[in-house]
């Protein structure tokens, strides 16, 4: 089991705020402190795995909460920040990889025509809103906009279209229409 000072403990905590991997943390953790660590041991710091729910570690995991939530809260709301979660630098990525496969900035180069046009279809579902959950919709016509009713106009309402569409239904019997009997 390494021994970890409260630098390092909290650095684990914060990697894992930011939904890193064991594996992931203790490899950032060899970069930033220069040493080796077990993810068993960086485990024990990720306040939302099983090691913060085990009776034991539940009151040393207390001190490290709050760290985690806030990182955690601004890890989410700085989502901008990351250049992939812009549309426009994605666009941007696809165009300088669509110009490699075509062989634009080589002399000589064969250009690579499936990939292109994976990287085409890719740009056209990006542009087109097809990777987002907003959708749109088109109305033709005029849309009706009824009033606010009680429950009992309501109910009266429907009744008296009922009744109509029996009268029409009945009245459409009588002069040869099949009838339900």
């Amino acid at each position: 089991m390494a021994k970890l000072n409260e630098e390092e403990k909290a650095f684990l905590v914060c990697q894992f705020a930011c939904f890193l991997t064991s594996t992931q943390a203790c490899r950032a953790f060899e970069q930033q402190f220069g040493r080796r660590i077990e993810t068993r041991d960086a485990d024990r710091y990720k306040v939302d795995g099983w090691a913060g729910r085990r009776k034991e570690k539940v009151e040393p995991m207390k001190k490290w909460r709050p760290l985690f939530e806030e990182t955690r809260k601004a890890f989410l709301e700085n989502a901008a920040a990351i250049p992939i979660a812009n549309a426009t630098y994605r666009l941007a990525q696809l165009q300088s990889m669509f110009e490699s496969a075509m062989g634009v900035n080589a002399a000589n180069a064969r250009p690579n025509i499936p990939l292109a046009a994976q990287l085409l279809e890719q740009a056209a579902k990006e542009s087109g809103g097809s990777f987002t959950n907003k959708r749109e919709h088109e109305h033709k016509g005029k849309v009706k906009v009824e009033e606010e009713r009680t429950p009992e106009e309501t109910r009266g309402m429907l009744e008296q279209r009922i009744a109509a569409a029996l009268e029409k239904f009945v009245g459409a019997g009588a002069q040869g229409a099949p009838s339900l009997n």
